[in-house]
């Protein structure tokens, strides 16, 4: 057990053990304990992971992640909705734009740190942007909190949890698109209300004021007025 750990967003992970220092972590944490370049480069198409103790390294792990099988579909839904899609990863710039080409995104940038991520997204914000962001790491927890709109997935990091508007408790991308198509069904009944209320109340205000409805008519129509925002209204659930 070390006897102490610090996780450095972004980079990786120190700890103390047996009174020496070790590093796990992107090759340029891990070198500035080791003080020396690693020892072989593994190439585009994995992510290297690197483990150092005080002026020596010790291993390298290849980590390598699939798509997503929903990933296609949801990048193709909001490019299809005239969104721009952008993948911004804490990974090998060269992997990034591999997963980007796949999927089809045409802004993929790779290599980036929190704080790196934070600027884009406060760049695009200060041109007008909304940016919706969706991420599951504690490298996420602070470009997440600062999007307009953020999603953590569900079996991601507490403290992006913690950050995100929204927690997708199913861990699928998909489920973005869902919410946004929700969202969308959502403002376009708000608007066929506020539409239907106003025609509605343009017509019978006047006409009850000038005597031409009784009481009766004018409480009963009120009524019926409610009764088709509030139905118009359920038709969400269908599409929940």
């Amino acid at each position: 057990q070390p006897a102490a750990a610090t996780e450095i967003p972004g980079r990786g992970i120190e700890g103390v053990l047996h009174n020496r220092l070790y590093r796990l972590g992107s090759a340029g944490f891990v070198a500035e304990l080791s003080g020396a370049a690693p020892p072989h480069d593994p190439g585009s198409g994995v992510t290297p992971v690197y483990l150092g103790v005080d002026g020596q390294w010790l291993a390298c792990f290849q980590l390598h992640d699939g798509l997503r099988p929903e990933a296609q579909a949801t990048v193709d839904y909001f490019r299809q909705a005239g969104k721009t899609v952008v993948l911004l990863s804490g990974d090998h710039d060269v992997l990034a734009r591999q997963v980007g080409d796949q999927l089809g995104i045409q802004t993929t940038i790779g290599g980036y740190l929190p704080d790196e991520k934070l600027a884009f997204v406060k760049r695009l914000q200060d041109k007008g942007a909304v940016v919706a962001m969706v991420g599951d790491g504690i490298n996420d927890a602070a470009v997440l909190s600062a999007a307009d709109v953020s999603f953590a997935m569900g079996a991601g990091a507490a403290l992006a949890q913690a950050h995100a508007d929204a927690v997708l408790l199913c861990g699928r991308l998909d489920a973005v698109a869902d919410c946004a198509r929700v969202a969308a069904s959502t403002m376009r009944v708000i608007r066929q209300n506020l539409g239907w209320a106003s025609v509605y109340n343009a017509v019978a205000i006047p006409a009850a004021a000038m005597g031409l409805l009784n009481p009766w008519l004018s409480g009963v129509g009120m009524a019926l007025s409610s009764a088709v925002v509030v139905a118009n209204a359920l038709r969400l659930r269908r599409s929940a």
